[in-house]
């Protein structure tokens, strides 16, 4: 197992492993749990922005190694304005501050496919979180922070990808639903 850097080993945010398909290909399927940042200029939010450029420099040493790379989690990051439910209110706020922003891009901008945003479109108004508090499931006051993210080759053999919101309205659910790509590998 990899890590990226050295920031995920003692808490646990990073885990990969390696998968064998047919025509002996491999894909490298990672998971991780970007830190929150707990408020913008932070010694924590800087963290945040230091682990999303290790993250981005081990992804794209894998797809350097490897045919496939899978990559999901909570990036705790809302990448666009039609990610969040009101980007004026929320600019500059933890998860949609542009610093954060910018680092997510870079690991887009490097070859690496936002598979939800690439498969429903960029005008789809979709969310993967809630707050508890303030009723933001109840009144669809959300954030698309997790993601699926790959690399050209799987983006291009993804069969659907959707965001399981009806889980967020069960009994004792988290406040993120989850991302779910079916993928013809």
């Amino acid at each position: 197992m990899e890590s990226a850097g050295s920031y995920s080993s003692e808490e646990s945010r990073y885990i990969e492993c390696t998968l064998e398909c047919t025509g002996n290909k491999k894909i490298r399927v990672v998971s991780v749990y970007v830190p929150n940042g707990q408020e913008v200029e932070s010694e924590t939010f800087f963290y945040k922005l230091k682990f999303l450029e290790h993250l981005k420099d081990r992804l794209l040493n894998i797809m350097k190694t490897e045919d496939f790379l899978i990559a999901g989690g909570d990036f705790n990051v809302a990448p666009e304005e039609i990610d969040v439910h009101d980007p004026k209110a929320l600019d500059g706020r933890l998860c949609f501050h542009i610093l954060e922003r910018a680092k997510f891009r870079e690991i887009l901008n490097n070859g690496i496919v936002d598979i939800f945003r690439t498969f429903v479109g960029i005008d789809r108004k979709e969310f993967s979180w809630w707050n508890y508090r303030e009723g933001g499931w109840q009144n669809n006051r959300g954030l698309r922070i997790d993601a699926l993210l790959s690399s050209p080759q799987i983006a291009d053999k993804v069969l659907d990808c959707s965001i399981l919101s009806k889980v967020r309205g069960w009994d004792t659910p988290s406040d993120h639903a989850p991302v779910m790509g079916d993928i013809d590998v």
